[in-house]
């Protein structure tokens, strides 16, 4: 019995954050190089030419962001690959299976629970580790705590893990508000959502890192929760409308987050390209 997390996929949208750095700094700043160029020639004797020399140094500017940001990166990757978070979690889970196993070998369950616990009050988002302290809790018998931690997995549970379920929702009332707050904050989510959905532009407050992911893994749970709650009190609450706003975010389509958050990127592409064809025709 040891922790097994799996790998993220992946995905056309992780590939593009990674290309981030490249079109916002080294691309735009070879544009305004060119622009410079251009420029340059067309009014070396001008005032006008000054406006090219200050395209030369912004548009160099630029494009030594863009190879700081990846000479950084690359040299993190090979020298102090545990900068890179996805990687530190791995070796910190690998180091700390070992000890979990020692531990169970010697059946001290609570050390072992103690030592995931450690793990969650880092990585409170990774439901692999919440699903092992709930299998642990289930072999020292305590269903209350049991249930807490496998309540967003999904069905079908075992007779055990319905059982402690069942359990962890009696502790709780049977209160889906009540519920939902406790799983939402062993998921970190209310530390990640502060802002208010109501404001004018929630999204400028919204991380969008770990929380969203966490919430697409459980949104099948959670929704059901939200559904639950019936009292005007908790569904006007932050925390719900938060939620709420969140999935609806997840719906939209990839183009329009991404056009969301990069399009000041491509604008500013746009326009160089039209600059840089209406001095070519001067």
């Amino acid at each position: 019995m040891q922790i097994e997390i799996s790998r993220k996929k992946k995905t056309l949208r992780s590939y593009l954050t990674k290309l981030e750095p490249f079109f916002e700094h080294i691309v735009i700043g070879g544009l305004y190089l060119l622009l410079g160029y251009l420029i340059k020639q067309q009014f070396n004797e001008s005032i006008i030419g000054f406006l090219g020399i200050a395209a030369y140094c912004w548009g160099g500017f630029n494009i030594f962001l863009g190879v700081f940001i990846y000479g950084v990166t690359i040299y993190a990757h090979f020298t102090n690959p545990e900068h890179f978070e996805a990687v530190k979690q791995r070796n910190t889970v690998a180091r700390v299976n070992k000890r979990i196993l020692k531990d169970l070998a010697r059946n001290d369950v609570r050390q072992a629970i103690a030592r995931v616990h450690g793990l969650l009050s880092n990585y409170p988002n990774v439901l692999e580790l919440r699903f092992f302290v709930g299998r642990l809790y289930l072999k020292i018998k305590d269903y209350s705590k049991a249930g807490e931690y496998l309540y967003l997995k999904h069905a079908p549970l075992m007779d055990d893990e319905q059982k402690a379920v069942d359990s962890f929702r009696k502790r709780m009332g049977n209160d889906p508000f009540q519920i939902l707050r406790r799983q939402v904050k062993n998921g970190n989510l209310r530390d990640e959502f502060f802002f208010d959905p109501e404001e004018e532009n929630p999204k400028v407050m919204f991380r969008t890192f770990e929380s969203v992911a966490f919430l697409k893994k459980i949104k099948g749970e959670v929704s059901a929760l939200v559904k639950e709650i019936d009292r005007p009190n908790e569904l006007n609450s932050t925390l719900v409308r938060q939620i709420k706003w969140a999935f609806v975010e997840m719906e939209k389509p990839f183009y329009v987050k991404w056009w969301e958050r990069d399009k000041s990127t491509v604008i500013n592409i746009a326009v160089l390209v039209v600059g840089l064809i209406g001095v070519s025709f001067l």
